[in-house]
């Protein structure tokens, strides 16, 4: 599992630094003829980066 934690952490973080980059500068995206608001670029942020940190300190170990 600890393939995971060393494949995902990191493309979430890169996620969550494209979606605040495209907050920050103000970047369009148009799908299917509808725009995408600039603040679903700021949660998708945030929750890519708390993904990201999640993922990293997960010791892996069964919760129960």
């Amino acid at each position: 599992m600890a393939a995971i934690k060393y494949a995902a952490a990191p493309v979430f973080a890169v996620m969550a630094i494209l979606q605040a980059v495209r907050f920050f500068e103000k970047w369009p995206v148009t799908i299917n003829h509808f725009s995408v608001p600039l603040w679903a670029s700021a949660v998708a942020a945030v929750a890519f980066a708390t993904l990201a940190v999640a993922v990293w300190r997960d010791d892996g170990r069964n919760r129960r």
